[in-house]
């Protein structure tokens, strides 16, 4: 009896201070949007933790080799507008899903900046990027009239474009938002931030 109670005393303090419970998937809507990639929600660990203060969900995928890219854009997708991560599944498997990630964060990030663009500035479309019609230089005063921006504003760097700090800037918003919503990164341009 008494190493009964020993055994029980140590797994009670093994889980004293341990944030994090590991479940299988429960969030139906993951659970529904993983079965439309046509991935097995048993695959996945679902953890939901805070740090910092902060949520920090993610999902771990310890037992299964990288699906194939269609899946894994698909499993991005999901995640990206869940708020989810993937963590602690194995490097091969990390490393396809970034390469997914990437992929589908322009496209989320554009339907973002799109979305707001839409709502705080009735506008849902700045001028899109034209390779071989236009300099990056150019394309950069073309944005800076669609936010009402002072010219000059936007700083041009070989293939970046540079947004200036909010305290310089008061359409800092709109020329980040709207350079995220255009298609310049799809154009192989980078758009960098404040501090970047």
């Amino acid at each position: 009896m008494t190493s009964f109670r020993l055994f029980a005393f140590s797994l009670l303090l093994a889980g004293c201070g341990n944030p994090v419970t590991p479940v299988t998937v429960n969030d139906q809507r993951l659970v529904a949007d993983l079965r439309r990639c046509d991935i097995n929600p048993a695959d996945a660990v679902q953890v939901d933790e805070r740090v910092n203060g902060e949520a920090s969900n993610y999902l771990v995928f310890s037992s299964v080799a990288p699906y194939p890219e269609a899946k894994m854009r698909c499993l991005a997708h999901i995640l990206l507008r869940a708020d989810y991560g993937v963590r602690r599944s194995g490097e091969r498997f990390e490393e396809a899903y970034g390469r997914a990630w990437k992929a589908e964060w322009a496209i989320y990030k554009q339907e973002l900046a799109t979305s707001w663009l839409r709502e705080h500035h009735g506008r849902a479309r700045p001028p899109q990027f034209v390779q071989g019609k236009q300099s990056l230089e150019d394309f950069a005063r073309e944005l800076e009239r669609f936010c009402i921006a002072k010219p000059g504003t936007l700083l041009v760097d070989m293939q970046s474009l540079r947004v200036p700090w909010p305290e310089v800037e008061p359409q800092f918003e709109c020329l980040l938002i709207a350079a995220y919503a255009t298609n310049l990164e799809r154009e192989g341009f980078r758009v960098y931030m404040p501090g970047e």
